[in-house]
């Protein structure tokens, strides 16, 4: 078993923890940058060919211990009607959004989504015969996913006026999502990762009613498989994601990762957290703060490696393959020290 799926099982026995970074197949490395001056986002997250190539680019940029399946949360969306688009100068487009109490009908044109994106799961099998690292597949978690589907996102608006049709939104783009991962997991995927990254806008009420429940519902469906579960703020919801009993939780950073670790059962992966902007600094400055997390978890055989969040785009190419390498150094900048 490699040393990420060892982590995620609580069972690491290697000398470092293991190190992936969120967003790896992804814009800030000059390698995505030469493939999007040929092609619309549009086009790579539905090309299986570039979907496979993108995924791949990170394994030789920066070498971490398991591949993201490169792909977007909002691929969801397009399977219950709506059209989703990536405009050459950035952003994205969804249509129709959901302003009034009558566009919850819109929602309804469900598509099976093992049809409709066909062309992820062919894109995960001929990755799995090319890579000797673990394939993390994912999803948006189901609040996060229904919050683009709004105008202004403002989905806290009609969770008060319709909280019924929210609901039911909800819980449709819940069963899609279960068919979308269970595929993925069927095409070779090692391990899921839910992005409820927009958990932070909730109180803890409202996470416990129009999150938790769908949450529940896809760790449960997907409970063979090694998980994980990210969202901003996860700190302030840790008991009820607790009770998720996914393998693992990533941590944005926010709290100090000792205190996270005596917060978290030691059944349970904790994965995260340098600050993304510390990746903005020097050579020095990165070594001086991922040594300091490391220190801190250095007797931990559940601990993985990885940001707060996702790499911003801007980010020097060159200080995420320091921050990759001095984790993987890790023995050896001790014996530095």
């Amino acid at each position: 078993m490699s040393i990420f799926l060892n982590a995620l099982a609580c069972q690491n026995s290697a000398h470092r923890p293991p190190i992936w970074i969120m967003r790896q197949a992804g814009r800030y490395a000059p390698s995505y940058q030469e493939i999007k001056k040929k092609y619309s986002l549009n086009q790579m997250f539905q090309s299986p060919e570039l979907i496979e190539q993108i995924t791949l680019m990170p394994l030789h940029d920066l070498n971490p211990d398991a591949a993201i399946l490169f792909a977007d949360i909002l691929h969801i969306p397009t399977t219950l009607g709506f059209d989703v688009n990536f405009p050459q100068g950035g952003g994205i487009m969804i249509d129709p959004l959901i302003d009034h109490e009558d566009d919850f009908k819109k929602s309804q044109l469900v598509q099976d989504p093992r049809e409709k994106l066909s062309f992820v799961f062919k894109a995960i099998r001929s990755i799995k015969q090319r890579i000797d690292v673990p394939l993390i597949g994912f999803a948006g978690g189901p609040f996060t996913v229904a919050t683009y589907l709004f105008k202004d996102k403002a989905i806290k608006k009609w969770m008060v006026k319709a909280p019924n049709k929210v609901h039911a939104l909800l819980q449709t783009i819940c069963d899609q999502t279960i068919i979308f991962l269970k595929e993925q997991i069927k095409a070779g995927v090692d391990a899921i990762q839910i992005f409820e990254s927009w958990a932070s806008l909730l109180t803890e009420q409202e996470f416990t009613s129009f999150a938790y429940p769908y949450l529940k519902q896809i760790f449960e469906a997907i409970s063979g498989v090694p998980t994980l579960f990210f969202s901003r703020s996860t700190h302030l919801f840790l008991d009820q994601i607790i009770k998720l009993n996914p393998s693992g939780i990533s941590f944005d950073e926010f709290l100090n990762i000792k205190k996270i670790d005596a917060l978290v059962p030691k059944h349970i992966a904790i994965q995260g957290n340098l600050n993304p902007y510390i990746l903005y600094g020097t050579f020095e400055q990165i070594a001086t703060e991922t040594d300091k997390m490391l220190l801190s978890m250095q007797h931990s055989n559940r601990y993985i490696v990885n940001l707060g969040h996702g790499i911003m785009r801007d980010i020097p190419f060159e200080n995420a393959q320091f921050f990759t390498q001095r984790v993987k150094d890790f023995t050896k900048s001790l014996q530095g020290a």
